[in-house]
């Protein structure tokens, strides 16, 4: 394995902010609907399937490059874990989804991705170590369509066609088989900054 390196930079388009507004608005829009249907709830990974307290541990002698943030020091800490199936619907587990194991750690202190102080960390983990799409445009296109079922897919195709290979992508990705939260790795499929380095998480099952 190579040393690990500095040298990454995070490319933001000229657009994203009133992207990434628009985009904001469409899950919003998702989510008042399912929440008329199901009762109050997130967007995605509405189907939460048990929530957990939880301890965290950070070992002493870690490398340096990880020694970074919550990281820094050895120490427990309080966590929350929450296990969930990724969809806009409350569906059976035997239905093909993403699955989330997200962590929110608490007793930290320091600035916040958004710019504003935070008490917390928060690890959001899903069962594949990559998205489906390569950007949030088509995450965002394809994701959206698919809650429309089969006829919001085909209705996304006809405006754009070139969104097959994203369609293709996201429908192998549901149907990877899953063997239960306790069994399958789970992985922070878009990069995280600790210090200066560019990482990502990975939580491996203790046994297959």
């Amino acid at each position: 394995m190579s040393d690990p390196s500095t040298g990454w930079r995070e490319r933001i388009g000229e657009d994203e902010a009133d992207r990434h507004e628009r985009q904001a608005e469409r899950f919003a829009e998702l989510q008042r609907e399912r929440s008329a249907r199901y009762g109050s709830g997130r967007a995605l990974h509405r189907h939460q399937r048990v929530a957990l307290r939880a301890s965290l541990e950070v070992l002493g002698g870690l490398p340096e490059p990880a020694r970074h943030g919550l990281f820094a020091r050895p120490g427990a800490h309080e966590a929350l874990i929450r296990l969930s199936s990724g969809g806009f619907d409350v569906q059976p587990d035997q239905v093909p989804d993403i699955r989330g194991f997200s962590v929110k750690v608490l007793g930290v202190d320091g600035p916040g991705a958004l710019g504003f102080a935070t008490d917390s960390q928060d690890f959001a983990l899903i069962n594949h170590e990559h998205f489906s799409s390569p950007d949030s445009a088509e995450f965002t296109e394809v994701t959206t369509a698919a809650a429309g079922g089969v006829a919001g897919i085909l209705r996304a195709l006809l405006r754009r066609p070139g969104l097959f290979g994203g369609v293709r992508r996201i429908k192998s990705a549901l149907d990877k088989p899953f063997t239960g939260f306790a069994t399958e790795d789970f992985f922070s499929a878009a990069p995280l900054a600790c210090g200066p380095y560019a990482i990502r998480v990975a939580l491996r099952a203790a046994a297959p």
